[in-house]
């Protein structure tokens, strides 16, 4: 019943102080520890034709807790993706229904890999370990996550990490040679965890409804929304 809005959340006591309030969010924020800045996209309705929506990059430093909007002629923008190197990483849509990969590094030098038409991204990460971009691709064969076949290196060919499978995955993060994500491989949506060193797969939660959207914090542990009969809430798991 509120408008949507960032607050910082105390795990200890549950308590909430709002920071910002923000507009129509289209993709999740992801946190740059090496800026303090949190990227997100908001839903950009045109003021000409109400039809037209396009999806903009907004920042925000979270010690100013002021939202921005990036100044860019870039639309359709998803899934900002910061490296930790200075870089960030993004997806495009174009409305002839091609996906793109973006990553503008510390020195402004932009690169770009298109993707065969029928290919959708539905998430994008970067793993500090394996120093790569995975992303989650939606195709006729069914859903599976790729990565770069080269560090650091957007433009390289994808190459496969997991298997096509006609099974949902989203919310795909990564940190310390793993990934996290949501699937509802168990016949619910749950929270698992896919070691990129040894290639096994590991359901991380058992929810009486189901987990969503987990991400891994700096102190080995992973936060993640989980929900039951009285609602959403934001919980810790180590």
């Amino acid at each position: 019943a509120k408008p949507s809005r960032f607050v910082m959340l105390d795990p200890t006591t549950g308590k909430e102080r709002r920071l910002a309030y923000t507009g129509s969010i289209s993709t999740r924020p992801a946190y740059d520890h090496s800026t303090g800045k949190l990227y997100w996209t908001e839903y950009r309705r045109s003021p000409l034709f109400q039809q037209k929506v396009t999806s903009s990059l907004c920042y925000m430093e979270l010690d100013k807790a002021h939202p921005r909007t990036a100044k860019s002629r870039k639309q359709n923008i998803l899934y900002p993706t910061p490296d930790e190197l200075g870089g960030l990483a993004w997806v495009q849509y174009s409305p002839k229904g091609i996906y793109s990969l973006h990553h503008r590094d510390s020195k402004g030098i932009e690169r770009t890999l298109a993707l065969p038409f029928g290919q959708e991204v539905h998430s994008l990460t970067w793993d500090n370990k394996s120093e790569r971009f995975y992303c989650i691709i939606t195709g006729d064969e069914g859903m599976w996550i790729a990565r770069n076949s080269k560090p650091g290196d957007i433009t390289s060919p994808l190459e496969q990490v997991t298997r096509p499978a006609y099974i949902t995955i989203s919310d795909l993060r990564a940190a310390d040679g793993k990934l996290y994500y949501g699937s509802i491989a168990s016949g619910r949506d749950e929270v698992h965890c896919f070691d990129i060193e040894s290639g096994k797969e590991y359901q991380f939660s058992q929810s009486t409804y189901g987990s969503f959207s987990p991400v891994a914090t700096k102190d080995g542990q992973v936060v993640m929304t989980t929900y039951d009969s009285m609602g959403y809430h934001p919980s810790i798991q180590p």
